[in-house]
């Protein structure tokens, strides 16, 4: 995924770190190394792992502990994360100065995040209890280090300490010190597994010996990162490479549309085959969000939903919200109102990787500046501070973002959307397209995707064994005679039940390849290996058997001639209700999702599409091209005695749960209109803008409610859009005869719908009813 850090493999004796392309089968291995790339201060969405460090403020004179909160410790700004992540000598000291203090900064690093980040949700073989998930980590990981660059300093010279939390004995462990003036490498780790917590989390502390009143005691970082060794045998590593083919491989680093961000735009991190679901939103005028949705210190009050009041005790403690913005671009930040001592508005300006590359700040209780973004800027991340020392209210209300060098009037920001309720298939260059014609919008379909491979609606078949897997034959070739492109060329696509992908490959040199051909010869073969069929290595089963793996059904027991005599799911290894081969040729295993299959038209098809939403524009605006949305989910409200009210998607209440974790709600709809009487609320089933919720008295339990959100983990859901044609009215007159136009025909389709109507009540009339 971006922003997730890097795998170091190791192929045939050569590492390879980063983007990089290598050949050959030789054996790999993997050791996850990830810093704090794309870590947005006060979010764990982009990044999991959280750095704290002493203020210079601090009262402390021990060590902190990972579950202790305290005034003299918080994370860290973003400047600060942004340091982390490049070895360049860029560094912010931690300093406190007073007699007996010790500055410390505390790196916790999400271990089951680098997991799921790197290998897919299923590497949790279907668990997702956290406890499951870390138990899970512990068998998987060989070791870990943690590494940083780093010193420190104090009365007693230079010396930096680094050492290990143990959950066992709530107790810091370790001996690794650095007494070089310069930055230097510094690596803690061990090949104890217990030392992930029970969040999944592994600490480490970095302090320097206690200040005297009048010298410091500092701790500098200039980079820090966590590297997860994990087994030679986990399951699924290999869904973290992408094979590629010949004139690909010729082009990756080499051509400037294969190279860099481009090269991982094109291939971007999914879970097994996922096709394009896209989304285009236009921003309004106000790029910032509701001072709702920004990131506020604990010392902080919303007043109504457009001012913030930040009792701050310290310079710097700060409101901030992230916006995704262009290089080389005007913008103006302004607030109506800016008040208390030292307040002031900013910006800092991000790179694509999350690092820090400048900021601008206004002069104190000023309401408005303008900026132009850097060369290398992706994000701005706008704020809301204060430079005094001592206590203050700080005051900010009504914050407005807009593009270009003229500050705007504020308005509460409006997006609008245009959400394509379809999904697009593609495969060298070969790609389904969304168009709009005749105001209507349509695909034309270029492929046939996710053909269930139903051992009940095709035939299956057995083949000679091989050592350690079998070859096994199912035949959809009634359904898809005369519109496959063309056999064996590779224009086809079958995933395992796992998510695994499925090696096109005629030789069946291993498990886990497969070939398309003609009817009379099979249709679709396939190979699997003895031990997830569960088969005995020299039985060839039958084809009744063969259809019970195609169930979903894995041998558990056989007789002496290695004819199976017991049944265990494929997922969950739970018997078969009924232990006869009529009943799991005939039934598919609870929770299992067949094989399926995904091949190209030899003739495209043209489909009529429904999308919701338009796209409304005034001057300069910024448009984005996404992707990931579920259209109208049916939801499911679950009462709250605790609040008297109606919940969706609150974690708990499983029942209530959306089927992907949002990102952002788009619409609640009752009846197919939509509902504003709904909250949005924290602690749900999700990260952002997780919990739905509405009072008991403004509830209709006889209605139907769905929702409309962006998903959050798009890796489960879709994957990236590449390749987007816009055309837009340039002038007043094709805009009033495009709405002309679109006014005549609404006009023309509700007579009909009047017409229709007119005969419908006719006849039922005529029918007394």
């Amino acid at each position: 995924m971006p922003n997730k850090g890097t795998t170091k493999i190791t192929a045939g004796g050569s590492s390879y770190d980063g983007v990089a392309k290598f050949t050959g089968q030789s054996t790999i291995s993997y050791t996850i190394k990830q810093d704090y790339r794309g870590k947005l201060a006060g979010s764990t969405v982009e990044n999991g792992h959280i750095a704290r460090r002493t203020w210079s403020h601090s009262t402390l004179t021990t060590l902190v502990k990972p579950t202790e909160t305290s005034s003299s410790i918080g994370e860290v700004e973003q400047q600060r994360y942004a340091d982390y992540i490049s070895l360049d000598r860029k560094y912010s000291p931690t300093s406190v100065n007073f007699d007996g203090g010790i500055a410390q900064e505390m790196h916790s690093f999400d271990v089951i995040r680098a997991l799921q980040d790197k290998f897919g949700i299923q590497i949790w073989q279907g668990k997702t209890a956290l406890a499951d998930k870390v138990a899970i980590a512990k068998q998987l990981i060989v070791d870990y280090a943690a590494v940083l660059y780093a010193n420190g300093s104090s009365p007693q010279g230079n010396k930096l300490y680094v050492k290990r939390w143990i959950p066992s004995t709530s107790t810091w462990f370790g001996s690794t010190t650095n007494t070089e003036s310069n930055l230097t490498k510094v690596q803690t780790g061990s090949t104890n597994v217990q030392e992930i917590d029970s969040n999944g989390f592994i600490h480490v502390i970095a302090y320097a010996d206690a200040s005297d009143g009048t010298r410091p005691s500092v701790v500098n970082i200039d980079y820090a990162m966590l590297e997860l060794k994990t087994k030679m045998d986990t399951p699924l590593l290999e869904d973290a490479l992408y094979e590629v083919d010949q004139a690909t491989y010729n082009k990756i680093n080499v051509h400037p549309d294969f190279t860099g961000q481009k090269l991982i735009d094109k291939y971007p991190y999914v879970e097994g085959v996922q096709y394009l679901n896209p989304i285009l939103i236009a921003e309004g005028a106000n790029l910032a969000p509701n001072l709702t949705e920004w990131t506020h210190p604990t010392n902080s009050e919303l007043i109504e939903t457009d001012t913030i009041e930040i009792y701050s005790s310290g310079t710097y403690q700060q409101s901030v919200t992230n916006i995704p913005a262009l290089p080389n671009m005007e913008y103006a930040y302004t607030v109506e109102e800016v008040s208390g001592n030292g307040a002031f508005i900013g910006v800092n300006f991000v790179d694509d990787k999350g690092a820090f590359i400048s900021q601008i700040n206004a002069g104190n209780n000023i309401k408005e500046f303008k900026f132009t973004t850097p060369s290398k800027c992706k994000v701005i991340q706008i704020k809301c501070s204060g430079r005094a020392t001592g206590e203050n209210t700080l005051r900010f209300r009504k914050p407005m973002l807009n593009i270009g060098s003229t500050p705007k009037p504020f308005v509460p920001r409006n997006l609008s959307y245009l959400y394509a309720n379809t999904f697009l298939s593609g495969y060298n260059g070969v790609n389904d397209v969304l168009f709009k014609e005749d105001r209507q919008w349509k695909v034309l379909r270029k492929w046939e995707r996710d053909v269930l491979l139903d051992p009940t609606k095709f035939p299956t078949g057995v083949y000679p064994n091989y050592s350690g897997y079998k070859r096994f034959g199912i035949n959809p070739q009634p359904l898809i005679n005369g519109g496959y492109m063309n056999v064996n060329d590779g224009r086809f696509c079958v995933v395992k039940y796992d998510g695994r992908i499925l090696q096109n490959n005629s030789g069946y040199t291993s498990a886990d390849q497969t070939s398309l051909q003609q009817s009379s010869d099979g249709g679709l073969k396939l190979t699997v290996a003895n031990v997830d069929s569960g088969f005995g290595e020299t039985y060839t089963p039958s084809t009744d058997e063969v259809s019970a793996y195609f169930n979903g059904w894995k041998v558990k027991n056989a007789d002496a001639n290695g004819k199976p005599t017991a049944w265990v799911s494929l997922v969950d290894d739970q018997d078969a209700p009924t232990q006869t081969l009529a009943y799991v040729r005939a039934n598919r295993a609870a929770g299992y999702t067949p094989y399926k299959l995904t091949y190209q038209l030899v003739t495209p098809k043209m489909e009529i599409v429904q999308v919701e939403g338009d796209l409304v524009v005034d001057e300069l605006t910024k448009v984005t091209v996404d992707s990931g949305v579920v259209v109208r989910e049916k939801a499911n409200p679950v009462y709250d005695s605790n609040y008297s009210s109606y919940s969706i998607n609150a974690d708990v209440f499983a029942e209530s749960r959306l089927k992907y974790k949002p990102k952002l709600y788009i619409g609640i709809y009752k009846n197919g209109i939509e509902d504003k009487k709904w909250n949005i609320v924290g602690g749900g089933w999700g990260t952002i803008n997780s919990r739905l919720r509405i009072s008991k008295d403004e509830f209709d339990p006889k209605a139907e409610y769905t929702v409309t959100y962006l998903v959050l983990d798009k890796h489960l859901f879709t994957t990236n859009t590449t390749d987007v044609k816009v055309s837009y009215n340039q002038s007043v007159r094709s805009t009033t005869d495009a709405l002309t136009v679109g006014q005549s025909a609404n006009t023309t389709s509700i007579s009909i719908l009047q017409n229709l109507m007119t005969d419908v009540l006719a006849r039922l009339k005529a029918n007394s009813l």
